[in-house]
């Protein structure tokens, strides 16, 4: 399975289970069905946008169609819109967190370089780390954006410990 299937089911919250109809497969039939923009239409046209047009080029590499693409280049351009969105509902966030509306490519967003980072971070846990740890009960543990940020910009984190009495 390539990098980035792993990713979009990371970050679709499903699993990707190649012996069986997969949540992927679902996708790509209900994307040639067109399901996804009638979807994107209506949501692009209520936020006053245009929907992303991919030119009849969904296949290609997101890199040769959309302008500075840095991560995850070799996605299929029709999917990439797609996995951002599914960052936004992992983070609790709209698309303008990380980008520029109308003028995506421009890199006057921090949060867009952050996003890169997190994402190389998460394929290193993913792809290294969680291998080394022994006896856990998954088969393929995987971590997302969703694992620590669930809905917010900034994941919460643990009370301190109290203080040790004097």
């Amino acid at each position: 399975m390539d990098l980035a299937t792993k990713l979009y089911a990371q970050n679709s919250g499903e699993l990707h289970d190649q012996t069986k109809f997969s949540f992927l497969d679902f996708l790509r039939l209900c994307r040639h069905a067109g399901c996804f923009r009638i979807g994107e239409t209506v949501r692009c046209q209520r936020a006053g946008r245009q929907p992303f047009d991919t030119g009849g080029r969904d296949d290609k590499p997101a890199e040769e169609v959309f302008k500075n693409v840095q991560t995850l280049k070799n996605m299929p351009a029709g999917r990439l819109v797609g996995v951002m969105n599914g960052w936004t509902k992992a983070l609790g966030v709209k698309c303008n967190h990380c980008h520029t509306l109308g003028a995506w490519e421009k890199e006057d967003e921090p949060a867009k370089q952050i996003a890169r980072d997190m994402v190389a971070l998460t394929s290193r846990i993913n792809g290294e780390s969680l291998k080394e740890i022994k006896n856990l009960k998954s088969e393929r543990p995987s971590i997302s954006c969703y694992t620590c940020h669930r809905g917010a910009v900034k994941p919460e984190t643990a009370p301190a410990p109290p203080a040790q009495p004097q």
